[in-house]
């Protein structure tokens, strides 16, 4: 009986520190980019498009590079159709972002409530263990993929004055 306990405390302990560690891999970020919104400050809001802020990396980066191509459209020669595929990707993710935070959630309800039961049922755990790492690592792969289609979006001409709107906005 004491080693299913440790078994369950160690995996408990192992389990709820990946959430945690993810949720905290975008903490502490200032703004890199000076805009209205924060004015170069930080935000204060986790979930700003233009900081990178976002809890998960890959989310982060989609939405930070969609919001600075958006916003310097007419610098970098975007027509009205990559445009509206920038914000429908744009769209897609925060969905997604949404959609990953509340299975994150029930997740670790479902793990807590499986825990505190008299008897554990470590196989029933590891599954739903398995199950979440595999939904995991298929959304980050979605989102990885979502941010090849938006460095697609834009030509080789309209990448490289991105560029270099970027450099100047960055060394002010």
């Amino acid at each position: 009986m004491k080693k299913v306990f440790a078994y369950a405390l160690l995996l408990l302990v192992s389990v709820m520190s990946v959430p945690q560690a993810f949720a905290e891999s975008g903490e502490g970020k200032q703004c890199s980019m000076k805009h209205k919104d924060c004015a170069g400050k930080g935000c204060d809001s986790k979930d700003c498009d233009k900081c990178d802020k976002y809890e998960c990396a890959v989310t982060g980066k989609i939405l930070k590079k969609a919001g600075f191509f958006l916003d310097n459209q007419k610098e970098i020669g975007l027509r009205a159709a990559p445009a509206a595929r920038i914000k429908a990707i744009k769209m897609d993710t925060k969905k997604g972002y949404i959609r990953g935070k509340a299975e994150m959630e029930i997740f670790e309800l479902d793990l807590k409530t499986k825990l505190s039961e008299t008897k554990l049922d470590v196989e029933g755990l590891n599954a739903m263990i398995d199950q979440f790492a595999a939904g995991f690592s298929t959304s980050t792969k979605a989102g990885v993929a979502s941010y090849a289609k938006l460095k697609a979006v834009l030509n080789e001409q309209q990448m490289t004055k991105a560029k270099e709107i970027w450099t100047a906005k960055e060394s002010k």
